[in-house]
């Protein structure tokens, strides 16, 4: 989703940047066939330690329009990142580009409360700083259950920003799509709301380490840009504040 959002931002016309900030699963490199280092921990040693430019850390993605800053292959690595760094580095990047899109983990626990260490400081920090967030959860009902959860965690640490909701692999039944869709909006009014279908293409494309061939993801995703990717006023409840429905909601162009 997020390799999708960055490519349809360069079809806006617009400058587009993808980080991989995801402490868990960091796979974007390898998704889109790249080498695993310059990475992010080369952009924090050029910009906090002068070892190079910043500009070099990152990958262009020739296919997409794109560039990518790759996160750090092996998870057990992310601790030795200082959360405030890597929130540095996208501040700066913001700076050269109009999108700055950065992937991040769907954990938020503060383990450091707790004694342990900080596993997911990283996305918190982005989380806290972003001008807005997109959620993707998979069209389930344990899919739903976990975007939901999610987003009580999320209206704390980045609270008043807009938040976009994506349901992901939704089957072609309109009964079960509105089902997924009133379930979210029982819980939470997000900024918008886009049904992505399943397609083929996508599983395709993530095997052969390309970009996906236009069709129903890339038409939704497409939608999703207009909304996400658009100049946002900032807004919305008070941090822990349930969110009512509101109409009309926004949602993505094309079929649903």
């Amino acid at each position: 989703m997020a390799v999708e959002l960055a490519r349809a931002g360069r079809r806006r016309g617009e400058t587009s940047l993808l980080v991989d900030a995801d402490e868990v699963v960091p796979s974007l490199a390898q998704r889109l066939g790249l080498p695993p280092i310059p990475n992010i921990r080369t952009a924090i040693d050029a910009l906090f330690h002068g070892a190079g430019r910043l500009y070099d850390a990152l990958l262009p993605v020739a296919a997409g329009g794109f560039e990518l800053l790759a996160g750090l292959a092996n998870p057990a690595d992310w601790p030795q990142v200082r959360p405030q760094e890597a929130a540095e580095v996208v501040g700066e990047l913001r700076g050269l580009r109009d999108h700055v899109i950065v992937n991040v983990s769907a954990h938020t626990e503060d383990l450091a409360r707790h004694g342990g260490a900080d596993r997911y400081g990283v996305t918190r920090e982005v989380l806290g700083g972003a001008d807005s967030v997109v959620g993707v959860g998979v069209a389930t009902p344990v899919g739903v259950a976990r975007l939901v959860s999610w987003i009580a965690d999320v209206v704390l640490l980045a609270p008043g920003r807009p938040v976009h909701l994506v349901v992901n692999k939704a089957p072609a039944s309109r009964f079960v799509r509105g089902e997924v869709e009133a379930e979210i909006l029982r819980n939470f009014a997000p900024a918008s709301l886009t049904v992505v279908p399943l397609d083929p293409a996508v599983e395709k494309a993530a095997w052969r380490g390309e970009l996906v061939a236009p069709g129903p993801f890339t038409r939704a995703v497409e939608g999703l840009a207009d909304v996400a990717l658009a100049p946002a006023a900032r807004g919305g409840a008070a941090p822990g504040q349930r969110m009512e429905p509101r109409a009309p909601l926004r949602r993505r162009k094309g079929p649903a």
